[in-house]
């Protein structure tokens, strides 16, 4: 992926996305019966626009990336013929202008406010994580440590959750098979992220640091996007100490500071709640590489 990849206008990435879309979409899927001889991978335009209820021609100048003015309504409609998810919709919404201003946006930091660093030194049986929204721990209490190892990464970058997905070996086994569509949806946040008005403040070295990796290229290609890393299923983990991990997870945000994005593990059964207790005993000490007994 070159630079210029991520230098598009906006309107040229809303074009781009709605056209990603459109060609990604079976006909089948919208109540339109496919025909023999299509020529066109996905909708017509003239689908989408009839499903949306607009002009061909107004259609077409929007995936061109030309400078046209749609109404959230307009881009509510487009997106309800795409099928697109609320935070697709808030992604084409962001592009178009149209997502209420932010204030003092230019300001975003890292700074972790005091009562969530309360909340989460306080929190018992739950791997508590609280980072920015493309996935940079900034503060945690000490199961989370037990399990994902942060105390042991003094870099801002390296302790990114994308950048170790591709870098970081006892991370990588820790993810084990969901590991591409982990970085998938990773990637769909942090394109989000992009387009927002307060990005992470960290977020162009983090694009540094993956940008040649070829997954990270296919995701981004493939224009995904994400406001949450998972979607409500157990997650199963391999913990190099304990073992297999099976928990929920519990993504949200946080009125105190919009830029931030909380993590909540809990086991999902009997026996990782045991392995909870034993991470907890430990803390930072029971993560990856140290040498305890390993159980399960």
């Amino acid at each position: 992926m070159t630079d210029h990849a991520v230098a598009e206008t906006r309107r040229e990435a809303l074009g781009h996305f709605l056209r990603e879309r459109r060609e990604s979409l079976a006909p089948e899927q919208v109540g339109i019966s496919s025909q023999r001889g299509r020529r066109t991978p996905g909708l017509r335009r003239e689908e989408v626009a009839f499903l949306a209820d607009i002009g061909v021609k107004w259609y077409a100048r929007l995936e061109a990336g030309d400078q046209v003015q749609p109404s959230a309504a307009t881009l509510t409609g487009i997106a309800s013929a795409l099928r697109l998810s609320n935070s697709e919709l808030d992604y084409m919404l962001e592009l178009a202008g149209l997502r209420h201003p932010v204030i003092n946006a230019q300001e975003a930091t890292l700074a972790v406010p005091d009562p969530l660093v309360g909340l989460l030194s306080n929190m018992r049986g739950i791997a508590a994580t609280i980072g920015d929204r493309i996935l940079t721990p900034l503060f945690w209490n000490p199961l989370a440590d037990a399990m994902y190892g942060f105390s042991r990464i003094d870099s801002l970058i390296e302790r990114n959750g994308i950048v170790r997905a591709f870098f970081d070996p006892e991370f990588i086994e820790f993810l084990g098979p969901d590991r591409e569509e982990l970085i998938y949806r990773a990637i769909g946040m942090f394109r989000l992220n992009y387009s927002s008005p307060s990005p992470s403040p960290l977020l162009h070295e983090v694009y540094e640091r993956v940008k040649d990796q070829p997954l990270f290229e296919a995701a981004w290609n493939a224009r995904v996007i994400a406001s949450e890393l998972m979607l409500g299923d157990i997650a199963v983990r391999h913990h190099a100490v304990v073992g297999r991990l099976d928990m929920y997870a519990v993504d949200f945000g946080t009125s105190l500071k919009a830029d931030l994005f909380v993590r909540l593990m809990t086991p999902a059964n009997e026996e990782t709640a045991q392995k909870f207790e034993h991470l907890e005993r430990f803390g930072g000490n029971g993560a990856f590489e140290k040498p305890l007994t390993r159980i399960g």
